[in-house]
């Protein structure tokens, strides 16, 4: 999927506005109608005021999105992973480390505590177990 460079979309809409001026005096030259050239330049003008705050409003909810915030993540270098991966919650880790295909269990000490006791107790986490639980089975 191509990526938009959304300074070039943007510099392009700044030259539009500032092409607008001559482009609208040479239709006026060109015999077209004052009137309609200039409810044509306002409209566009209009669209890319518009434009200009809604397409950054937009794309600004979008990166709040978990989609949204995990391509960041994954945009950094390993250092910046590990400092957002040491600032995550234990219940967190775990629920993604549950969520990997390749893993068949996570035991957890059965003195856990916090987050990580919270996630070994949680059904929905069905592969964190505690130790006893792990020797039952």
């Amino acid at each position: 999927m191509s990526k938009i460079n959304w300074d070039v979309v943007w510099s392009v809409l700044r030259t539009s506005l500032v092409a607008g001026g001559p482009v609208g005096t040479l239709l006026i030259a060109l015999d077209f109608p004052p009137v309609s050239v200039g409810k044509w330049l306002g409209i566009a003008l209009a669209l890319v005021g518009v434009l200009s705050f809604v397409v950054p409003g937009i794309v600004g909810a979008l990166k709040q999105t978990d989609q949204g915030k995990a391509n960041s993540i994954e945009k950094l270098d390993p250092e910046g992973k590990a400092a957002v991966l040491d600032k995550l919650p234990d219940q967190t880790k775990l629920a993604a480390v549950n969520a990997l295909p390749d893993v068949q269990a996570v035991i957890v000490k059965d003195t856990a505590t916090d987050g990580v006791a919270i996630a070994a107790h949680d059904p929905l986490l069905e592969k964190v177990v505690t130790e006893t639980h792990a020797q039952v089975h």
